[in-house]
């Protein structure tokens, strides 16, 4: 019998990735920078939190890269807001990554799985850490500092 308070083994925080880091390749030499849209003003204390909460889970750090992707907030749910960069206009200059990633069935029948779960992989991609060199092209300003994802970022281009 497994009598275990669930809640202690879930993370509160995002988990990383330890196995590899994701590395960018961009065609074309110009940096891209661009204009964020307006923040309103009732929603700029949660977003400056939300900032501070990714500095200190290691998904963001503080940059100085001449490529700056406009920043955008989505609320869901008149309540959070999730900070959310364009990254269509730099995702032109990727190279896209083919790599594919084996199947599940395939998965399953090759390593004899004899359990299957669910996980609720939220945030998923900002578990995955970018290589040094490829972190500026994932770069927003908020107020005046200027921010690079240490984490891939769901929406940048790998397929």
């Amino acid at each position: 019998m497994l009598a275990v308070n669930i809640d202690q083994q879930l993370m509160k925080r995002p988990g990383k990735c330890i196995q590899f880091e994701y590395e960018f390749t961009k065609e074309g030499s110009v940096p891209y920078s661009a204009n964020s849209r307006p923040i309103p003003v009732a929603l700029s204390n949660q977003a400056r939190e939300q900032i501070q909460a990714m500095l200190k889970d290691g998904i963001l750090e503080e940059s100085r890269s001449a490529c700056i992707n406009p920043i955008t907030l989505l609320v869901r749910d008149r309540k959070a807001v999730h900070i959310c960069i364009d990254v269509r206009r730099i995702n032109k200059q990727m190279v896209a990554d083919r790599t594919k990633v084996m199947p599940m069935s395939e998965l399953l029948q090759n390593y004899g799985a004899k359990y299957i779960t669910s996980l609720d992989l939220n945030n998923v991609f900002l578990k995955v850490p970018l290589e040094q060199s490829s972190r500026q092209w994932v770069a927003c300003q908020f107020e005046s500092n200027v921010y690079q994802f240490k984490k891939v970022r769901m929406g940048s281009r790998t397929v």
